[in-house]
């Protein structure tokens, strides 16, 4: 009878011991944290898409839009880019944009949920430099999403531009041309008369009687 008392104890002391360690193990498990990425995508807006040529010294505008394709709302999404050598920042006329070092592009949003149009758009204006000589330019934007303080997603996008450069006119070679010209503004010289002109001026009709040419007729 005493043993039978004694394991029943011994097996309510084993249940309860098991139940204090459950409740120990969930109370101090964090809380579990949200796995979904947040796909982003950065795209060119198709409305501002030009040529794909410059020349050098000329002023080029492009638009960004950005998505988050989901399924997790992104505590922030930043996207920025580097100048490659010979680009310049001008302006950033919209979107939450900066230059926050010289030749940094940087546009950072935050709270963005996931939707099916863009969360919003950029709108930089570079320069290509006057002395550019390169073939062509290249311009390259990453996005990055976070969820939870991590790092979730990213996305890339280049931008290119073929360089072509003016036509130099090309200048008549002087040499061809050996007779002086007159100046600006000057009246061409009359042209001198042959020696033998001057003689026939100077002397005089040799008759008084007009010289008339023969013109022969049909008969």
């Amino acid at each position: 009878m005493h043993t039978l008392i004694r394991n029943r104890r011994q097996r309510q002391a084993v249940t309860l011991l098991c139940g204090l360690t459950a409740l120990l193990a969930t109370a101090a498990a964090p809380a579990r944290l949200d796995t979904d990425p947040a796909k982003v995508r950065l795209e060119e807006n198709k409305d501002y898409v030009g040529s794909g040529f410059a020349l050098p010294g000329q002023k080029l505008t492009v638009a960004y839009n950005f998505f988050n394709d989901g399924p997790a709302t992104a505590d922030r999404i930043v996207a920025e880019g580097w100048m490659p050598e010979g680009l310049s920042l001008l302006a950033t006329s919209a979107g939450p944009c900066s230059e926050p070092e010289p030749g940094l592009l940087r546009c950072e949003h935050a709270g963005v949920k996931p939707g099916k149009g863009p969360y919003d758009y950029a709108l930089p204006t570079f320069q290509v430099s006057k002395d550019y000589t390169e073939p062509q330019i290249t311009f390259g934007m990453n996005m990055t999403s976070y969820v939870n303080g991590e790092v979730s997603d990213s996305a890339h996008l280049a931008k290119r531009w073929k360089i072509e450069q003016a036509a130099a006119y090309a200048a008549p070679d002087e040499t061809s041309f050996p007779q002086s010209r007159p100046g600006p503004g000057s009246r061409c010289p009359r042209p001198r008369p042959s020696a033998i002109g001057l003689a026939a001026i100077r002397s005089g009709p040799t008759t008084d009687r007009p010289a008339f040419i023969s013109i022969p007729t049909r008969t």
